[in-house]
Formats: C-alpha cells, sequence, structure tokens
C-alpha cells in the first residue's frame, strides 16, 4: 500500500494544480505469471523469508535480468497506454518497472519526461536507480548518502531529497495536531490505546505480544488484522473472554480516523506505516523488519527519536511501561520530537519538484 499512498498523494496535489492525472496499476498489464508472482510477496515475505532474502539480493545485484523478467507481456500494453494518454510526465513509485519504462521510452522515441519517486525510505534497492531517470526524488538525506555508498550511478543522478507524503485523508488529522496540546499535562489514569499492526495480512507471531500486553494496567489494545480473516477468527476465539480490553479488527478502509484514536503503534518497519504515525504524532515501535528495503528504517525511527526497535516481547512490554511512566514524561518527549521531525506538507514540495522539470510542448 505504501505505492498507492504516494501515487493519492500526488494525484491530490497534481489535481489542485488542474493537471490532469492517470493512475497506473501496471501489474494489470503484465502476463498473468508475472501478475501472480508479484501477488505472491507478502506470502513470501511472511513464510519465507530466506525465499524473500534471495530474490531481494538478486533484484540488487542483477537489475536487467530482474527487468527482463518483470517486462513479460508489457510492452504493447504500456505503448497502448501513452499512445492513448499522451502524458507530459511519467511517474513510477515501483521500483520493478524503472529499467522497463526507461527502455521503452528509447525504443519508442516517446518524449515524455521520467521521474522516480522512491518509496524506500533507507535502504534503497538498485532496481530505483537509472541515470536515464529525468529526476529522481529520494525520500532522505541518510538513504541517498547511503545509496550513493552502494552505487556509483548516483554521481551522475539528479535527484533531490523530499519526504514521502502521507494519503490526503491523514492530512486534516495531522494539520490538527499542536506543540501546546502535544505539552500538556496528561491525566494519571488515562488509559492509552495500543495498536497491534503487521503488514497487510500479519502472522500469528506479530500478535505473540498480546498476551504480555494484557498484563498493563490502563490500556486498551487494537488489533489490526489486515486481510488475514483466519488469524483474526483465531485472536477472536482465544481472547473472546479480553473482549473490553481486546479490540480485534480485520482490514480498515478508512484508517485515518482509527489511527488518529491511538496514542502507541507497534507496527513492523514500514516506511507507509511509519510516515503516517511520525504524521499524526504516534509514538513508534517497531517489532519486526523485512530484510532488504525495511532494515535501515530501524535507524531511521531510532536515530531521530521518534520511536524504538523492539525485536523481542520483553523489549516492547519494557518500552510500553517506559512510556507510560514518570507522568508520561518520554511519551511526550518522543511526541515532541515527532512533531519538530515529521513534513506534513511533503506532498506539496514533492509536486513542486516534479513539476519543474521542463516538459516537451
Amino acid at each position: 500500500m505504501g505505492h498507492d499512498s504516494i501515487a493519492r498523494a500526488l494525484t491530490y496535489e497534481f489535481e489542485k494544480h488542474g493537471t490532469t492525472v492517470k493512475t497506473v496499476e501496471i501489474f494489470d498489464h503484465v502476463w498473468n505469471y508475472v501478475k501472480e508472482n508479484a501477488r505472491n510477496y507478502t506470502n513470501i515475505v511472511n513464510k519465507n523469508p530466506h525465499k524473500w532474502k534471495f530474490l531481494y539480493d538478486f533484484a540488487d545485484t542483477h537489475v536487467n535480468i530482474q527487468a527482463w523478467c518483470f517486462s513479460w507481456g508489457l510492452e504493447k500494453n504500456f505503448y497502448r497506454i501513452i499512445k492513448e494518454f499522451d502524458p507530459d510526465i511519467v511517474i513510477s513509485v515501483h521500483p520493478l518497472y524503472v529499467i522497463n519504462i526507461l527502455n521503452l521510452r528509447k525504443k519508442y522515441a516517446f518524449r515524455f519526461k521520467f521521474v522516480v519517486v522512491i518509496a524506500d525510505l533507507i535502504s534503497i534497492v538498485n532496481t530505483w536507480i537509472d541515470t536515464r531517470s529525468d529526476l529522481v526524488i529520494i525520500p532522505t538525506v541518510d538513504g541517498a548518502e547511503l545509496s550513493g555508498k552502494r552505487n556509483k550511478k548516483m554521481n551522475y543522478l539528479n535527484y533531490v531529497v523530499n519526504m514521502l507524503p502521507i494519503r490526503p485523508q491523514f492530512l486534516s488529522y495531522s494539520k490538527k495536531i499542536t506543540l501546546e496540546e502535544i505539552e500538556k499535562p496528561i491525566p494519571l489514569n488515562k488509559e492509552l490505546n495500543i495498536l497491534l499492526m503487521s503488514g497487510g495480512n500479519g502472522t500469528m507471531e506479530s500478535f505473540a505480544v498480546l498476551e504480555d500486553l494484557l498484563n498493563i494496567d490502563k490500556i486498551n489494545i487494537n488489533v489490526v488484522c489486515g486481510k488475514n480473516e483466519e488469524i483474526r477468527q483465531g485472536l477472536l476465539k482465544k481472547y473472546s473472554r479480553d473482549k473490553k480490553k481486546v479490540h480485534l479488527f480485520g482490514f480498515i478502509e478508512d484508517f485515518a480516523p482509527f489511527l488518529a484514536e491511538q496514542d502507541i503503534v507497534i507496527i513492523r518497519a514500514s516506511p507507509n506505516a511509519i510516515l503516517e504515525a511520525l504524521n499524526l504524532c504516534k509514538p513508534i515501535i517497531l517489532s519486526s523488519v523485512i530484510y532488504g528495503q525495511e532494515l535501515g528504517n530501524i535507524d531511521f525511527v531510532v536515530n531521530n527519536k521518534i520511536g524504538f526497535y523492539c525485536p523481542s516481547k520483553e523489549e516492547i512490554i519494557t518500552t510500553v511501561k517506559k512510556l507510560m511512566a514518570d507522568d508520561f514524561e518520554s511519551f511526550k518527549q518522543i511526541r515532541k520530537n515527532q512533531y519538530n521531525f515529521r513534513k506534513p506538507d511533503a506532498h506539496v514540495s514533492l509536486a513542486e519538484n516534479i513539476m519543474k522539470i521542463p516538459v516537451d510542448k
């Protein structure tokens, strides 16, 4: 959903300026074999992390082979889309098709400018980087520096640093937050809402800490199981006696108001989830990380003091208790750090950077 989030934010900002936007889900325009392999991403990541490690490292070191594998069935459909829509600018928010789009632009002498908006915060896979791009937008300085050390092409890349935007539905909630509200004393009898979430499908291991959270007083636990109905039903059966304290949800379509009601979020190190929590000033506890593109997000959260990395149940419980201790001083400090660090208008500067590109008329 991270790529979809960026696309929605950009569309929102471009349309405000009267720009016509067409969003294309590129996996709808490739052969079914390629499409099905892409759809297996979540299952591979959750159930076979060693296989995912191999695939990620292979893509990082064999970018042209990866591009060839994912190009099957694309050329005819891409040609048709470009001819019908005749865009001035094409933006990719997904790494797998950067090389393919640039290859097709050259082959058919298309005149559109090509922009890459990198959706990884720190650990940037090499499939994002192609010097033929007219502009590459990297979310963080740390991500740019790390990529420069790993990939010499960065020295010849036209890029700018611009934090990733959040979905438009979050903006109104983000902009309501004030520093005065964050610094207010918190009632000692306040019950905190704890959000426990792990990607779109989650695993039972992701929610293992739930049993220990139940032993903490003055908290309500909201568990989001995403589209994994099997896990939700299993948890409903297991925690039926704790309905007053544990609230179980499936996939939540309108997530912004739901997140706005939380106090602490326990999440996987997904850039999308991190940035939404950051912009709503919700202290972050990272409980797990996907190998590759999410590894650097641990340092991003910890080094900027906007949250914690707690890979074990014991560390999560200790951190939750710490945030609730000493009149919630740690809780308020993390929120203050988030308030000062976040970029709620990232969508504005991102669109401005893209619209500065001179297009062929």
